[in-house]
């Protein structure tokens, strides 16, 4: 994935799933103690000697120094751990919202006890939903203006960018 995405992308930053690094890190771990304190390494910006400092006392109080799971994360931090990815734009995102947030909208859809044809058909249901919305919200992006503060010293330039931003992205401004 990485290789694709430089190709596709070059000069962007693959950065990894903080959920999938936590569950990675319970089950090759297996602390729940270790996975609270890497947790923090993966989400709170530290300066960088903090950062070393916190890992190395990690590795010192769960004996972690030979476990291959554990080296090889190490080896990825510019990937995921924030005090190395945070001059990098994500676009918002952060590393587990894009996960986390479809995981949560199919399990409206799905559960485990679907035969497999009937997962499929649910999974598509939920993927038109997802379509449905989304063209609403480009419609009303392309034909409508949205609402601007009358008094505002900064009305022309709102006003710019009603016409080239998204309203979602416009009202996050």
């Amino acid at each position: 994935m990485k290789v694709v995405i430089q190709q596709c992308f070059p000069g962007s930053v693959h950065r990894l799933c903080g959920w999938h690094l936590c569950t990675n890190a319970t089950s090759n771990v297996k602390s729940p103690q270790f996975t609270k304190a890497f947790k923090k390494l993966l989400y709170i910006h530290y300066n960088f000697p903090q950062w070393y400092d916190r890992w190395n006392a990690l590795l010192q109080k769960f004996d972690l120094h030979s476990n291959a799971w554990v080296n090889a994360t190490y080896e990825t931090r510019g990937q995921w751990a924030e005090t190395f990815v945070r001059n990098n734009f994500f676009g918002g995102m952060s590393t587990t919202q894009q996960c986390e947030s479809m995981n949560s909208y199919l399990k409206r859809f799905v559960n485990c006890k679907l035969p497999l044809r009937e997962f499929i058909r649910h999974v598509d249901v939920a993927l038109y939903n997802i379509r449905e919305v989304e063209r609403y919200n480009d419609y009303i992006s392309k034909n409508t203006k949205p609402g601007y503060p009358s008094l505002s010293p900064l009305l022309p330039y709102l006003r710019q960018l009603g016409m080239v931003l998204t309203r979602q992205v416009y009202h996050m401004v």
